[in-house]
């Protein structure tokens, strides 16, 4: 009787607790939930995928010391790296298929994400697209490159759906002939 009873209490507490799963962002869901720059702004979005930006130069100088030509390079490199399930949050609503979203502090630190049918997650949108697939984007006032697999990457949130059910039962007693 109490393993009855401790069963029934676990199964209507699944049936009554929320269901929390991860969602992509795309047209289709912003139009069905009709959200708004507002509203937006206080949604949770997480990235899928990564996303790794990097910009690099280098200086070279010739010389020759002791009778020998040296040739020297100096390559510098910089990253930046915006992991799978990063937290992000909407910087700005540009239009119905773009919006700029902020995943780190500082000033023009943000990145365009759009997306180009009604089913179509919002993926990364670089400011130029490169012959071999590249992007070339502005982040925090720097001009960076990013790989065709960072351009894959797209927003999700996280979707509650909870259902609460009502239900009375009444069990009818009968009645008897006088």
């Amino acid at each position: 009787m109490k393993t009855r009873f401790i069963l029934s209490l676990t199964l209507t507490g699944l049936l009554l607790a929320g269901c929390v799963a991860k969602q992509a962002y795309t047209t289709e869901v912003q139009e069905k939930y009709s959200f708004t720059e507002e509203s937006l702004k206080k949604i949770q979005f997480y990235l899928a995928g990564d996303i790794v930006l990097y910009t690099s130069s280098s200086d070279g100088s010739t010389k020759t010391e002791g009778g020998k030509l040296v040739i020297s390079e100096d390559k510098n490199i910089n990253r930046v790296i915006i992991k799978r399930g990063t937290r992000g949050a909407l910087e700005k609503y540009i239009d119905k298929n773009t919006i700029a979203v902020r995943f780190d502090v500082g000033e023009g630190k943000h990145l365009i994400f759009s997306s180009v049918s009604q089913k179509s997650p919002y993926r990364l949108k670089p400011d130029q697209v490169l012959d071999s697939g590249r992007g070339k984007l502005t982040y925090g006032g720097e001009t960076y490159e990013c790989s065709k697999a960072s351009r894959e990457a797209f927003l999700e949130f996280k979707l509650k759906k909870t259902s609460n059910y009502k239900s009375q039962q009444k069990v009818a007693k009968g009645v008897r002939v006088q």
